[in-house]
């Protein structure tokens, strides 16, 4: 499909006249950014890993994707390292463009775009009793779970963000979140018409915040 709502805010840190001194004798640590064209082919390879469905109804919603590399941590006021982050009132996912939070944090933060759009699935009774039944496996990847008492908010996109990297692991960690996703990717198709056709009302107004990752 053409995705049309992704919007780069990119500013470049490094030139010609610049390179040698600001990157290869700077002694920070800092993550290279992506370029524009990189993070473009990055973000749309992802993208891939996503139902059509899902990112057809994100469009329908009138969201958006918006890839940069601004500091999301003063701009939400977070005094620790985020890959991104989802504004709901903006009705906006926002990426750093370094490989690992394209990698890791834009599954994340879609999971909290798909839980509002399903109804909150993160605030049903089911879905709490769920969360209680996950298993922390022996070598699990930094990526996943990084929290020790996630919110069932974090755990739903969490979870979601596993099913589209990694499904085999969730089905590890909660057999039973796994086959609920299971279940919304067999029949998203089906699910996004229901829903969509419904003219569900806008959930935005149901709790403020944004959510992170």
């Amino acid at each position: 499909m053409y995705f049309t709502n992704l919007i780069y805010r990119i500013t470049p840190k490094y030139t010609k006249d610049n390179f040698v001194k600001e990157y290869l004798f700077c002694d920070t640590e800092e993550k290279w950014f992506l370029t524009e064209n990189q993070a473009d082919l990055a973000v749309k390879k992802y993208l891939q890993k996503v139902p059509e469905a899902i990112l057809t109804a994100f469009q329908k919603e009138n969201w958006h994707i918006i890839v940069t590399n601004e500091n999301l941590e003063q701009k939400y006021g977070y005094d620790f390292e985020i890959y991104g982050v989802t504004d709901r009132e903006e009705k906006t996912i926002y990426i750093y463009a370094h490989q690992d939070a394209v990698n890791y944090g834009l599954g994340h933060e879609l999971g909290h775009f798909l839980d509002e759009y399903l109804g909150f699935v993160s605030e049903a009774k089911e879905w709490k009793e769920l969360c209680l039944k996950h298993y922390q496996i022996y070598g699990m990847p930094i990526f996943y779970f990084s929290e020790p008492n996630e919110t069932e908010e974090e755990y739903f996109a969490d979870c979601f963000l596993l099913y589209l990297n990694e499904s085999s692991i969730l089905e590890k960690c909660n057999k039973d979140v796994f086959e609920m996703f299971k279940k919304i990717f067999t029949n998203i198709d089906a699910i996004v018409e229901i829903i969509s056709g419904n003219n569900v009302k806008d959930s935005s107004s149901h709790r403020n915040g944004e959510y992170i990752w």
